[in-house]
């Protein structure tokens, strides 16, 4: 058998509780456990499963998030380093260093933009049947779209930026007598 007895106090459990405590086990003194707790104390106990699946998810979340960044990171990287000849070859006829790096981070933002719109896309596709797990946030939460988008494209930016500006500074003639 399970008994709730609420107690209204201006103070804290603490100072309450032992009173409590003495005031139930005068009337029945065979009660086990008899612990005084607040109303927040209980709707804290109420939903810490809940509150801990969700910690779980946004930790995988996070981490799918990092890997899907440093993905993008390895592969755009890679594909700039491939292009490092041409990158000489253009820089050797007269393209400025400024001008290829333009090109290329261009050319990886068109990239990125098209598998984000895709990604947004799809993703908003599959938000019915993951509505039911979602809890006060809309399936078509607009600042976690955007956010997520916003780190991966700056992500992808870096990525393609930093071995672009590497590779604009080769010297073309090392680059032509590799070829």
């Amino acid at each position: 058998m399970h008994a709730t007895i609420v107690a209204r106090s201006t103070s804290e459990i603490g100072g309450m509780g032992a009173l409590i405590r003495d005031a139930v086990l005068s009337v029945e003194p065979e009660i086990p456990g008899v612990e005084p707790y607040s109303v927040a104390d209980q709707m804290f106990a109420t939903v810490a499963k809940e509150r801990f699946a969700a910690r779980i998810m946004g930790s995988f979340a996070l981490a799918a998030l990092l890997l899907a960044a440093v993905g993008i990171y390895g592969v755009l990287a890679y594909i700039v380093k491939q292009r490092t000849p041409e990158i000489g070859l253009r820089l050797a006829v007269g393209a400025s260093g400024g001008r290829v790096v333009r090109l290329i981070v261009g050319r990886a933002m068109w990239m990125v933009g098209a598998g984000a719109l895709l990604g947004v896309l799809s993703a908003f596709g599959l938000t019915r049947f993951l509505g039911a797990l979602l809890f006060d946030v809309g399936t078509t939460d607009g600042l976690t779209y955007l956010s997520v988008t916003a780190v991966l494209v700056v992500v992808a930016f870096a990525a393609s930026y930093i071995p672009a500006r590497q590779a604009s500074r080769v010297d073309p003639l090392k680059t032509l007598r590799s070829e």
